[in-house]
């Protein structure tokens, strides 16, 4: 037997067939065309859009790069941070062993010297981080004015290590050091007695107590420019909210104990308002 062969297929001349194949080949490479022009012409507003957008920060960013601070500002700055935190380190010492005084020799109110410099608000503060209008002499940190200036040179310190585009960083350095002041007078609250208030959810409720004594700190003076008695009570009647579920109350305790306290907070406050009209003076004994 032979070795086996196969034949290959005759190819037939078919010039038509070859026109259209060629034709239908054109037109597909026109459609893509025209799809991406129409794809560029379209999106054109929107690159438009971006470059208007984006160019003018990038020149921007290029004409005015990243900068700190020059030295010399740098170091004023660090050393206006250095003496802010040294004023309040002193001026809360000095203020410490002066109301500690006041209340040992039981400095109170004295009329005929005059009325109190010090204008207290006598609505109550809602001073969400501080609480109260007035420190408590028990505080480890009695020196109200003395805290912001430590807030002010944490402020100077964190703006020595930013950058910025801006021109006016020096400036601004500049105005931060300069609002770094020591507010001028500070209220202490020295309490002899207290009685927290409590109660019970539509039942009755114990009204609390404070008993004590106001100073009015002067930090341009240095010494208690005012004084005065404070007494405080809860209010007759203490409005609260609680939430029920399935009919059930729920933390209705405790957000009893939450209004019964907030209430005696704000008439405390009243109270010390109230007490603090006149300039303080030695204690006099009959």
């Amino acid at each position: 037997m032979g070795p086996f062969r196969q034949g290959k297929p005759l190819v037939l001349p078919t010039p038509e067939l070859d026109e259209y194949e060629k034709e239908l080949r054109a037109r597909t490479h026109r459609k893509v065309a025209y799809a991406g022009f129409a794809c560029i012409l379209l999106s054109m507003p929107l690159m438009v859009m971006v470059g208007m957008a984006v160019i003018p920060d990038m020149i921007h960013h290029v004409q005015h790069p990243l900068r700190g601070l020059s030295p010399e500002a740098r170091a004023k700055g660090k050393h206006a941070a250095d003496e802010a935190r040294a004023r309040a380190a002193g001026e809360e010492a000095l203020m410490s062993k002066a109301i500690a005084t006041a209340i040992r020799d039981g400095v109170t109110a004295h009329p005929e010297l005059g009325r109190c410099p010090y204008d207290h608000p006598s609505a109550p503060s809602d001073d969400v981080f501080f609480g109260t209008s007035f420190t408590r002499s028990k505080d480890a940190h009695i020196c109200r004015p003395c805290r912001h200036l430590e807030t002010a040179a944490v402020e100077i310190e964190a703006l020595l290590d930013q950058k910025s585009r801006d021109d006016d960083r020096d400036a601004r350095l500049e105005s931060r050091i300069a609002g770094a002041t020591l507010p001028r007078y500070a209220v202490v609250l020295h309490v002899d007695e207290e009685v927290a208030p409590h109660g019970t959810p539509h039942v009755d409720f114990t009204p609390g107590l404070v008993v004590g004594r106001a100073f009015v700190w002067d930090t341009r003076t240095h010494r208690v420019a005012c004084a005065g008695p404070v007494r405080a009570e809860s209010s007759e009647v203490v409005d609260y909210t609680y939430t029920t579920q399935n009919g059930v109350e729920v933390k209705s305790f405790a957000e009893l104990d939450s209004a019964l306290k907030t209430d005696l907070r704000k008439r405390t406050e009243v109270a010390v308002a109230d007490s603090l009209r006149y300039v303080a003076g030695p204690r006099i004994d009959d």
